[in-house]
C-alpha cells in the first residue's frame, strides 16, 4: 500500500464522481483522510452474513460483484447477478444512500487489490460540507 502515494490518490479521488466537482484543496483534505486498503486474493469485503456497509474505490486489482438486480428495470423475478471491476471504478455506494438494502451483495477480490475505502461515518462527514453535498445532489440529479 506504501507504493499507493498522496499524488496517485488525489488522482484517483479526482476521478469518483461524487468529488467531481471538489477544489484541489478539497480533494487533498478528503484524501488525508481516506487509507488505501491492500487485499489478497480471495479477501471477502461483504457478502450476505456481513453486508457492505462501505463504498469502495479500486485503485488496482480485481473485485467480482454478485449484485442485487435493479428494481423496475428487470423483471421481478430476477435473480442477482455478478460483475468483475477493477480499476478506477466506485462500488458500494448503494449501502451509504440507501442502509437497507444495498446493491451489492458480496464482493470478493479475485487479484490483488488496492482499495480506497469510504465508510459511513466519513460519508456523514463529508455531507455535512456545502461542497460536498452539492456535488452529491448534481450527481443524484445527472443519474435521475
Amino acid at each position: 500500500v506504501g507504493k499507493v502515494n498522496k499524488v496517485r490518490t488525489q488522482g484517483t479521488l479526482r476521478q469518483m464522481w461524487p468529488l467531481m466537482h471538489l477544489s484541489d484543496a478539497q480533494v487533498e483534505e478528503m484524501g488525508a483522510l481516506l487509507r488505501p486498503q491492500a487485499c489478497p486474493a480471495g479477501f471477502v469485503l461483504c457478502n450476505a452474513k456481513a453486508p457492505c456497509a462501505r463504498a469502495f474505490y479500486v485503485v488496482e486489482g480485481e473485485i467480482i460483484l454478485t449484485l442485487r438486480p435493479r428494481r423496475g428495470l428487470d423483471a421481478p423475478d430476477a435473480l442477482p447477478y455478478t460483475q468483475v471491476v477493477s480499476e478506477s471504478t466506485l462500488f458500494g455506494v448503494g449501502a451509504l444512500l440507501n442502509r437497507d438494502d444495498p446493491d451489492v451483495i458480496e464482493a470478493k477480490v479475485i487479484s490483488p487489490a488496492v482499495l480506497l475505502v469510504l465508510d459511513r461515518s466519513l460519508w456523514e462527514q463529508l455531507l455535512e460540507e456545502r461542497a460536498f453535498r452539492s456535488c452529491v445532489n448534481r450527481a443524484a440529479q445527472q443519474v435521475a
